[in-house]
């Protein structure tokens, strides 16, 4: 039996923080895309950057990785298709107490980002400690449902 990861699921207050994403290619954007509904704040880091994720209001560096920004970073995502690099930035936020998340490798980031359902101030986030995000997916689009059809209910009135 594999031994579970020691994942806690955290909601953290962006407010004032500032997210770099390292990596311009289709793993860049799809960190992008979920990150863009809570923070604007991002910057993206790469030599060559996919032309969509130029049609959102990021901060661009176009070279390739610097350790030297790190510090103006409280989040790192990790999202290049070389897995030294990945390493040798995981390594580096990990020396300057970065929070750090790398692509297809949970057991070696600080944190994992969850399945999100997001309406107005409730967040759901579903998670496999990095097993398999398609099945937090799944899970995740079959509550969207439930809560559309009205099956599951979010508003709360307390009892006074």
């Amino acid at each position: 039996m594999e031994k579970s990861k020691n994942f806690i699921p955290l909601l953290i207050n962006l407010k004032d923080k500032r997210v770099l994403i390292v990596g311009g290619g289709n793993a860049a954007l799809l960190k992008a895309k979920g990150l863009y509904r809570f923070t604007s704040a991002i910057t993206i880091m790469a030599p060559e950057i996919k032309e969509e994720l130029l049609k959102y209001p990021f901060n661009f560096i176009t070279r390739s990785y610097q350790p030297d920004l790190l510090e103006e970073f409280s989040m790192v995502y990790c999202s290049t298709n070389d897995y030294d690099l990945n390493q040798e930035i995981a390594t580096d936020c990990k020396n300057t107490n970065k929070l750090c998340s790398i692509c297809d490798n949970p057991d070696n980031s600080i944190f994992v980002s969850p399945a999100i359902y997001k309406e107005e101030n409730i967040t759901i986030s579903i998670g496999t400690n990095g097993k398999s995000p398609k099945q937090a997916i799944y899970i995740r689009n079959q509550i969207k449902v439930l809560i559309e059809q009205g099956i599951l209910k979010t508003e709360y009135h307390e009892n006074k």
